[in-house]
């Protein structure tokens, strides 16, 4: 998603794990509720909400 991803290659990778896209959008914006109160997803496109770009880019570096 940070890499801007299109539909069909989110569609994808959803269908390999014999889901859609919005319910990974789902769960993604349901952990994010839980760690940090806020959602970080639009919960149709899978667009990761401007202010929260930055620091899920610092997270993700950090994992690595």
């Amino acid at each position: 998603l940070l890499r801007g991803a299109d539909m069909s290659e989110l569609t994808e990778l959803a269908g390999a794990e014999f889901t859609l896209p919005e319910a990974v959008f789902e769960e993604l914006n349901a952990l994010a509720q839980d760690m940090i109160g806020d959602i970080v997803l639009d919960p149709l496109t899978g667009q990761i909400y401007e202010e929260h770009i930055d620091a899920l880019e610092k997270a993700i570096k950090s994992i690595k």
